[in-house]
């Protein structure tokens, strides 16, 4: 696959460093863009829904380029990544559609399971629903973190998915082997993060527990302290896994990328401290995969110097950049 280059990320003046990059990613949004979607619901096999919200541009038309974004880990159709990105392509005259996962965002109180980095599942069906909406269109599925995870896996396991349309995968910052992303997160250093993903994950179950009495709560006296412990007595249980490690051996996207036919690019960088990343070193190389790692950039941060893009949002543009090309081969 002949990739051409692509701008070389320079971090914003005293942003060299992947914590500041995560933290403050995530806290400055990144501009205004009010909620103009359609939500749509989605109703799974099992009896759970999903959420997904339509972003179509004024004079969109039925053979012009669709994207499907899948959020992250805590995450949902308003997470600033999903949010922005959403926007700038709506801009370039892709219809968008955000993925609320289970038990997420507008689907929070729709779904007894819940969300995990193996629900490419789910990814399918909606995938099925949204050639339904747009059987004319190419297709570029986008995920982040442990989304990223879900439609690498998705990819792998799909062969060509010739029937979605589906011309592209990108995946940022994907969790490809978990249990080695679970301990790098309980190192001292990386705590803050591990500490932060589990007291939402633990809010969130308490909340949907009174909202919905047929959720499953944490089990009696349960205290995790890091997202190892929450997978394996929570996670794990309530999706039908053994434990933490079976739930990460059958979810990480890892194994699945040497079967992927479909052209596909991963964004990681070196300095990502809750995807380390050393477990991209033996990625399969193949026509079809190409890796691009960046020295800084944090966890889904990619706050960079004015002048290169429209704003500093490097990895957004990376992005749109991609399924343009794609869609108007």
């Amino acid at each position: 696959m002949n990739e051409p280059a692509i701008p070389e990320f320079q971090p914003c003046l005293l942003m060299r460093c992947g914590h500041r990059q995560t933290v403050l990613g995530n806290l400055l949004f990144g501009g205004r863009f009010p909620y103009a979607a359609q939500p749509q619901t989605l109703s799974l096999a099992d009896g759970d829904q999903l959420v997904v919200h339509d972003d179509l541009p004024a004079h969109w038309k039925p053979t012009d380029p669709v994207a499907v974004l899948v959020h992250g880990l805590g995450g949902n159709h308003l997470s600033g990544y999903m949010v922005r990105v959403a926007a700038k392509l709506k801009r370039q005259g892709v219809r968008v559609f955000r993925m609320d996962q289970r038990g997420c965002g507008a689907a929070e109180f729709l779904s007894v399971k819940t969300a995990h980095a193996g629900r490419s599942d789910d990814i399918a069906d909606l995938l099925d629903w949204v050639t339904g909406c747009c059987p004319q269109s190419a297709v570029t599925l986008v995920g982040f973190s442990l989304g990223g995870n879900a439609v690498l896996k998705l990819a792998g396991e799909a062969g060509s998915a010739a029937k979605w349309n589906l011309q592209s995968v990108i995946a940022v910052a994907p969790p490809i082997d978990l249990e080695y992303c679970a301990v790098n997160l309980s190192r001292p250093q990386r705590r803050f993060y591990d500490r932060r993903f589990v007291r939402q994950l633990c809010r969130q179950v308490r909340k949907r527990c009174q909202q919905m009495p047929a959720a499953e709560d944490l089990p009696s006296g349960a205290r995790p302290r890091s997202v190892f412990e929450f997978d394996d007595c929570y996670t794990s249980r309530v999706n039908g896994f053994q434990d933490a490690q079976d739930y990460y051996a059958l979810s990480s996207a890892g194994p699945w990328l040497k079967s992927i036919s479909i052209e596909t690019k991963i964004l990681v960088a070196e300095d990502d401290p809750v995807v380390p990343s050393e477990i991209f070193n033996e990625i399969p190389q193949s026509d079809c995969l190409r890796l691009f790692k960046t020295q800084h950039g944090g966890h889904l941060g990619y706050l960079g110097v004015k002048g290169v893009d429209r704003d500093r949002r490097w990895m957004d543009w990376r992005i749109v950049n991609w399924v343009i090309s794609q869609a108007f081969k």
